[in-house]
């Protein structure tokens, strides 16, 4: 079943954050939302974990101080059994074993480096208070839903074509077919902007154009791909 999840990489986590966000990829996660925070306000953090502060009052103090220290980023990442499995990926809160985010990283109980949406009702939750002038995200959707994958298949579909635009652009440009790189990057362009949520991790990623292979930046999007065709001579 297809479900959403909220992921918070919190203020101990921000610079180990694109090789956290390899990991959702890897795992085969889509990122269907992203909002990044300067700062938190305290009520941010008491409206999320208010359920836990009733429970254990004296965890209050410390993780608002903990969670308003420094930037946050929220995510909304979707895929088959989205809650189970980001959860395994970050690992338990404790003695979190290798291959899990709590286990790569250093982290403790209080400073826990990431977190993730327990069931589909948090998520839901949870994804309204940090995403308050966003869509709610739906509710998970059936594998039989077409309607939901052929957009699905779409919005890949465009992924991919923009990443081979990019690729294309430099590797025309460095052959001095300047026209032909110009056009590309063109194409590469107009498909972001075509869904402006695509600010997706591509850490690692190497596309492969006429046997030469081109790094794609850490996050594909408008800005980026304009700036590095600006670099390399690219005139748009």
């Amino acid at each position: 079943m297809q479900e959403q999840t909220l992921v918070l990489i919190k203020p101990d986590a921000i610079s180990y954050m694109q090789q956290i966000l390899a990991y959702f990829k890897l795992a085969g996660f889509l990122m269907a939302g992203f909002h990044k925070y300067a700062s938190v306000c305290a009520e941010t953090v008491e409206r999320h974990y208010g359920k836990i502060f009733a429970q254990h009052p004296e965890f209050r103090e410390p993780v608002i101080a903990y969670i308003t220290s420094g930037k946050v980023t929220a995510f909304v990442f979707e895929r088959e059994n989205a809650i189970a499995e980001a959860r395994k990926l970050i690992g338990p809160l404790e003695n979190a074993p290798k291959g899990t985010v709590r286990g790569d990283f250093p982290s403790d109980k209080l400073h826990s480096l990431v977190h993730a949406s327990d069931s589909v009702e948090a998520a839901l939750e949870e994804i309204s208070i940090w995403f308050e002038n966003a869509t709610p995200a739906k509710p998970a959707r059936e594998e039989g839903d077409t309607t939901y994958a052929s957009k699905r298949r779409a919005f890949m579909n465009s992924r991919e074509e923009r990443n081979r635009f990019f690729a294309l652009a430099i590797v025309r440009q460095q052959q001095g077919e300047k026209v032909e790189a110009i056009r590309c990057a063109h194409a590469c362009l107009d498909l972001c902007k075509l869904d402006k949520t695509i600010e997706d991790v591509a850490a690692g990623q190497v596309m492969r154009v006429d046997n030469v292979d081109v790094c794609l930046p850490d996050y594909l999007h408008e800005d980026t791909a304009l700036q590095r065709f600006r670099d390399i001579g690219i005139t748009i």
